[in-house]
């Protein structure tokens, strides 16, 4: 029997970089207190899927917050990205 290999990817809070805001101290604030690297957070998941893509595991789960608050922008990119999995 061959081995099945898994791939789990969890908790992206991905925020779409055009919801950052640069005006104001607001999100500089924020992000010193929280370690969720949302500026990066797209392009951590762009090497994320080229890695398991590298990796060609039989199945991929998916678990956690895809987003970081729910924004449908955000939840579409993620979307669109993990698109390349299923291609």
């Amino acid at each position: 029997m061959q081995p099945i290999k898994i791939a789990i990817i969890s908790d992206l809070h991905v925020m779409a970089p055009e919801l950052l805001v640069s005006e104001g101290n607001a999100f500089d604030e924020y992000l010193a207190r929280d370690r969720k690297m949302l500026r990066e957070s797209v392009e951590i998941l762009d090497t994320l899927v080229g890695c398991i893509l590298e990796l060609k595991p039989n199945l991929v789960l998916v678990t956690g917050d895809l987003t970081k608050d729910g924004e449908r922008v955000s939840h579409e990119q993620v979307a669109a990205r993990l698109e390349r999995l299923i291609d």
